[in-house]
């Protein structure tokens, strides 16, 4: 946070990743908003889900921006989704909210594996070329505990197996 002025960049990311997506969206000749709400920070997403219930809106897909199966990025958004729509129900002045369906994840999609291909290719190009040929890469990721790796999904342990194969695709 030091390195960022104290402030995590992800919000700026997912304001850039909103933009992305509605332009995207509209070059495509696709009339579908875009909402965006954070678990731990402003926007949340029991005020996007409140502006979606006033907008009328029926049905959502929630994009997790995490690639990766963990408690975190997939269990925890079902959560906060889960009580969106309780707080809503417990409202009677509020209209009913839309019904939500998770969007996979996606660490071994094709864009997925390409742009971080190129990252990577681009960051080896511009180590001086007397040691390109004996460098060394390293895969790191987000360092959660192994329980809450392990209960992931179906059959748990998904997302180091996740992170793996995403390093394998990319390399």
């Amino acid at each position: 946070y030091h390195h960022f002025g104290g402030v995590s960049p992800i919000n700026d990311q997912n304001k850039a990743l909103v933009a992305a997506l509605e332009a995207e969206l509209t070059g495509a000749g696709i009339d579908l908003p875009v909402y965006w709400g954070n678990r731990n920070w402003a926007p949340y997403v029991e005020d996007a889900w409140r502006q979606m219930a006033t907008d009328g809106v029926e049905h959502a897909y929630v994009l997790a921006t995490s690639a990766y199966a963990s408690f975190s990025g997939c269990r925890q958004y079902h959560e906060d989704v889960a009580r969106a729509r309780v707080a809503l129900e417990l409202d009677p002045s509020a209209p009913t909210g839309p019904t939500a369906e998770k969007l996979p994840h996606y660490f071994d999609a094709p864009g997925f594996v390409q742009a971080n291909a190129e990252a990577l290719a681009a960051a080896i190009a511009s180590l001086p070329e007397e040691v390109r040929g004996t460098a060394r890469l390293v895969a790191t990721a987000h360092s959660i505990p192994n329980a809450m790796a392990a209960v992931a999904g179906p059959g748990g342990g998904a997302y180091e197996a996740e992170l793996q194969r995403a390093a394998q695709l990319v390399v």
